[in-house]
């Protein structure tokens, strides 16, 4: 829940450096669930926080959304710099972001992902 609550999701990457057991976790039990071996209580007490049981990492928003939350986790704040060297996408994409929100052009989904 404290993941969830920082993050507003329970996808927590893979390879999460913060917390490599919560990650560990979590893909134990994606793939219990894979293989029906989930109780049914799991099953709904996860699915009640929010808890995806498959992740696309294909989308391009989702994988820079990662990768902000990842930034924020080290640096303790968003202001990702426009020429980054660790991650020359991340900062344009932020910034694009900001100009997609303040011409409205954010869905509300997405904004409450940002905040």
């Amino acid at each position: 829940c404290q993941y969830r609550d920082a993050h507003h999701h329970c996808n927590v990457p893979k390879r999460w450096a913060q917390n490599p057991q919560l990650a560990g976790w979590v893909k134990k039990q994606r793939d219990k669930h894979k293989k029906g071996t989930l109780t049914p209580d799991r099953i709904k007490m996860l699915e009640s926080l929010g808890f995806r049981w498959s992740v696309s990492p294909n989308s391009a928003w989702e994988k820079r959304y990662q990768e902000l939350c990842q930034y924020r986790d080290v640096h303790h704040h968003c202001n990702v710099p426009k020429r980054w060297a660790q991650n020359p996408p991340l900062g344009p994409w932020v910034h694009k972001q900001r100009q997609e929100y303040k011409n409205r052009n954010l869905s509300t989904d997405r904004i409450k992902m940002l905040e």
